[in-house]
C-alpha cells in the first residue's frame, strides 16, 4: 500500500513557517494531524467513540515526548520512555483545558487525544504546535468541535513578540500562552516579571489577534477534507429525558425555597449537610416499597444540579449575593501565622475562609539537592534549584481516598504558584547559594487553595530568610455573565467555580502581575469582561498583601538558625584534585573532622555547610592554607611521617609532602638518622628547594631552631 497524498496547509507564524498535513498517516484513527513548525514535527491523534450510556464526557489528553525527537536513548533501567515528565503533564493539562469547553454542549460521547513530539527542534518549544495539531485533527474528525488557535506573546524591550524562541523567552517578561476562537479567548497561561494589568491585557489581546491566523488555515485545511459534521449534539428527547423533565419541575415547585435557603448557608459543612437532607427527603418521595431505580436517582441529582446552579446565579448576578453573604468584591477574612512550624527551616499557615495552606520552607546547601530536570529536548543537563510542590489530600475536603502519587491537577497548581514566586527570588548575583524547596500542604480546601499556596509560600520564603525582592499574593476570580449582564466575583468558593463562566486566577506583588491562569468556559468574554476582572484582582490582591505584611513585611535580615549554614569561596581549578585527594581521601578527613558537607565544582566553587557556621570557617581556612603554594627560605612546621636511611618524608602545610636528606639535620655529621628523629614527631623545617617540574620539595633543618 503506498502512502496517500496528504492534504496540507502553510503559513508563516511569528518567526517560523508552519505547515499542517493530514491524510496520509496514522489513517485508523479517527482523524490524525501533523504540524512541522520550524523543525519540530508534532502528530496529534484523535479516537472517538460514541456514547455508551454515560451521562458526562469522557475527554482524554495525553502528550509524550519520545527521546528518539532528541536523538537520545532514555536513560531508565528499560530503556524505554517512563511516566510523564512535568512538562509533559502540564503541557496535555492546558491543552486540554483549552479545548474541553469547545465541544458541543451534550455532547458524550468518549473522545480520546494523543499528542506525540516526533522530532525536536531545539529553539520551539513544542506546546505551541501542540495545540495546532489538536486543533487541526479534531476540526478534521466529524465530531461537533469550535476551532481554535494558540499563540505564544512575549514582551522583549517593551515590545510583544509572537512565539518567541527559547533563547528570547530568557531576557522576556512575559511568557503566555493564549488559546482562543474566532470571537473570544478561552484558555491564558503565563508567567511574568511584575507586569501591570494593562501591559497584561495588551499582550492577551495581541495573542488573541495573532492566533486568528491558525484558525483560518485549519478552515481551510477542513474544508479541503470535506468532513462530515454533526449539526448538534443535543441528546435525543427520549421518554426518560421526559421523565427527568417532570422530576425537574416537580423539585422546582416543592423545593425550590429549601434550596434557595440553603445555598445562603456560609458554612460549607453545615451548607452540605442541609442539601445532603433535602436530596434525602426528595429520594425517599420518590421510593416504592423501599426500592428506586438508578434512572430516578440521576434523573433527581440532575434536577438538582440545575436548580442549584440557576440559584446561584440568579442570586449573584441580579440580587449582588453569594452563597456565603460577601459582596461580589469582598475577600474572606484572612489569618496569617508566620513560623506555624518552629524548629522547620521556615513555614507558615495561611488561612482565608475555610480555605487552609499549612507551606513549608527547606534550605538545602548541597548542590546534589538540586533537581536533574527531565528534558529530553535539551542538549545539557538541566538542575532547578527552586523546588515548590503541592498536596491536596482527600481529608481537605471530607473525602476518603488511598494517597496516590501527584496528580495533574495537584502538578498544576504547584507549577503555578513556583510561575508566581520565580519572579521574586533572588538570583546568582544576590549570592544565595541554597537550594529551596517549597511544600503546600492544603489542610481544608473551599476555593482557591492554589492562590493559599501562593500566599503561604511566600510568607514561608520570608521566614526561612530567603531574600525574596517582594511579597506575592494570589486570588481566584470568577463570573456568572446572562447575555450582556455580567458579574466578577472576588474570591471565589468551590461552588462558584463550578456552577461560574470563568475561573480567573491572579498572583503578584505590589508592583504588578509575575502569573495568570485564565479558564473561560463560554464565548464572548469582551475586553470590559478582562478589564473588570483584572482590576477587581489587583485591589483584591492588595488587600491579602496587607493583611500579610502585618505578620512579615520583609525576609528575615539572615536564613533560619535551623538551615544549615553555609560558606563559599573559590579555589584554583587545578588545586581540586589537591583537595580532594587520592580516591577522596583527604576531602572525607576534611568532612569528619570538621563536621560539615562539601560540594565543590568543576570550576573551583567551594561550598561547605554544617549546622555551626564555626565549623564551616574552621574547615575553609583549613582548605585555604593546603592550596596555598609553599614559599622557598620560608619556615613551616612539619610532621614526620616515615623515616629512610637516608632522610625523612615530612608533611607539611597541611599534608605536603616534604623530604628531608639526613645529610640536612644538622651541621655535624649524622650516622644514624633514627638517633635525632622519630616517626610522628613535630619538627621546624626551612624550604630549601622545590622542583617544579617533579613536583618535589627539599627541606633542612639546618640554622632552624626548634
Amino acid at each position: 500500500m503506498s502512502l496517500n497524498a496528504p492534504i496540507c496547509t502553510e503559513f508563516t507564524y511569528g518567526q517560523h513557517q508552519v505547515k499542517i498535513e493530514s491524510g496520509h498517516i496514522a489513517l485508523q484513527a479517527t482523524s490524525t494531524a501533523v504540524v512541522t513548525m520550524g523543525d519540530c514535527i508534532i502528530m496529534a491523534n484523535v479516537a472517538h467513540r460514541p456514547n455508551s450510556g454515560q451521562d458526562f464526557f469522557p475527554l482524554a489528553v495525553h502528550y509524550s515526548e519520545r527521546a528518539y525527537s532528541a536523538g537520545k536513548i532514555p536513560g531508565s533501567f528499560n530503556r524505554r520512555e517512563g511516566r510523564p515528565s512535568t512538562r509533559e503533564v502540564l503541557t496535555c493539562r492546558v491543552i486540554d483545558r483549552a479545548i474541553r469547553p469547545m465541544f458541543a454542549d451534550g455532547f458524550c460521547d468518549e473522545v480520546q487525544v494523543t499528542i506525540t513530539l516526533l522530532q525536536n527542534d531545539k529553539t520551539v518549544q513544542p506546546d505551541i504546535a501542540g495545540f495546532i495539531a489538536v486543533s487541526a485533527a479534531l476540526a478534521l474528525s466529524p465530531m461537533p468541535f469550535q476551532i481554535i488557535g494558540a499563540a505564544r506573546v512575549g514582551h522583549v524591550n517593551d515590545e510583544l513578540v509572537l512565539n518567541p524562541c527559547l533563547d528570547t523567552l530568557k531576557t522576556s517578561r512575559l511568557d503566555l500562552i493564549i488559546a482562543g476562537t474566532n470571537a473570544s479567548y478561552v484558555m491564558v497561561e503565563s508567567s511574568a516579571h511584575e507586569l501591570t494589568e494593562s501591559e497584561i491585557q495588551n499582550a492577551i489581546a495581541y495573542g488573541q489577534e495573532q492566533l486568528q491566523t491558525v484558525i483560518t488555515e485549519i478552515k481551510k485545511l477542513s474544508n479541503k477534507a470535506e468532513s462530515t459534521k454533526e449539526t448538534s449534539a443535543e441528546p435525543e428527547h427520549t421518554p426518560e429525558a421526559a421523565e427527568g423533565d417532570d422530576i425537574l419541575d416537580n423539585i422546582q415547585k416543592t423545593f425550590s425555597k429549601q434550596y434557595q435557603n440553603a445555598l445562603c448557608i456560609p458554612g460549607k459543612a453545615d451548607r452540605n449537610a442541609e442539601l445532603g437532607k433535602i436530596r434525602k427527603e426528595i429520594i425517599d418521595r420518590k421510593t416504592v416499597d423501599g426500592n428506586i431505580d438508578d434512572s430516578t436517582v440521576k434523573a433527581i441529582d440532575n434536577a438538582i444540579y440545575i436548580i442549584k446552579k440557576a440559584i446561584i446565579r440568579k442570586n449573584a448576578i441580579q440580587d449582588n449575593k453569594r452563597i456565603d453573604g460577601r459582596k461580589t468584591d469582598e475577600i474572606r477574612p484572612i489569618t496569617v501565622l508566620p513560623g506555624f512550624l518552629p524548629k522547620t527551616h521556615g513555614s507558615a499557615l495561611f488561612i482565608r475562609g475555610e480555605t487552609q495552606a499549612l507551606v513549608t520552607t527547606t534550605l538545602s546547601a548541597q548542590d546534589s539537592s538540586a533537581q536533574l530536570l527531565d528534558d529530553i529536548t535539551s542538549s545539557i543537563k538541566q538542575y532547578d534549584n527552586f523546588m515548590l510542590h503541592y498536596n491536596m489530600p482527600g481529608y481537605s475536603v471530607g473525602e476518603c481516598g488511598q494517597p496516590m502519587s501527584p496528580k495533574r491537577r495537584e502538578i498544576g497548581h504547584g507549577e503555578l504558584a513556583k510561575k508566581a514566586l520565580m519572579g521574586v527570588l533572588p538570583t546568582e548575583k544576590d549570592n544565595f547559594t541554597y537550594v529551596v524547596r517549597v511544600v503546600s500542604e492544603i489542610l481544608s480546601c473551599n476555593g482557591s487553595s492554589s492562590m493559599a499556596t501562593i500566599c503561604g509560600s511566600s510568607l514561608a520564603l520570608m521566614d526561612a530568610g530567603v531574600p525574596i525582592k517582594n511579597a506575592v499574593a494570589g486570588i481566584a476570580m470568577g463570573l456568572i455573565k446572562e447575555d450582556d449582564q455580567f458579574t466578577v466575583l472576588s474570591d471565589i468558593l468551590g461552588d462558584e467555580d463550578a456552577f461560574g463562566d470563568m475561573d480567573f486566577k491572579v498572583a503578584g506583588t505590589n508592583n504588578g502581575i509575575t502569573a495568570l491562569q485564565m479558564d473561560i468556559k463560554i464565548n464572548g468574554i469582551t475586553d470590559e469582561v478582562l478589564k473588570t476582572a483584572l482590576e477587581q484582582a489587583r485591589v483584591g490582591r492588595l488587600h491579602i498583601l496587607e493583611k500579610m505584611n502585618e505578620k512579615i513585611a520583609e525576609p528575615k535580615s539572615e536564613v533560619s538558625s535551623n538551615a544549615p549554614r553555609v560558606v563559599q569561596f573559590s579555589i584554583p581549578v587545578n588545586k581540586i584534585r589537591e583537595v580532594i585527594g587520592r580516591g577522596g581521601a583527604t576531602i572525607r578527613e576534611i568532612i569528619d573532622n570538621f563536621s560539615v558537607t562539601i560540594d565543590i565544582s568543576d570550576d573551583g566553587v567551594v561550598k561547605i555547610s554544617s549546622d555551626e557556621e564555626s565549623n564551616s570557617i574552621a574547615a575553609q581556612e583549613h582548605i585555604e592554607s593546603m592550596i596555598k603554594d609553599v614559599e622557598i627560605g620560608k619556615i613551616y612546621e612539619g610532621k614526620i611521617t616515615d623515616l629512610l636511611d637516608f632522610g625523612a618524608k615530612v608533611a607539611i602545610m597541611n599534608n605536603k609532602e616534604a623530604f628531608l636528606h639526613i645529610s640536612q639535620i644538622s651541621h655535624e655529621h649524622v650516622d644514624n638518622i633514627r638517633d635525632e628523629l622519630s616517626q610522628g614527631q613535630v619538627i621546624k623545617v626551612r624550604v630549601a628547594e622545590i622542583d617544579r617540574r617533579q613536583n618535589r620539595i627539599k627541606l633542612s633543618m639546618k640554622d632552624v631552631v626548634q
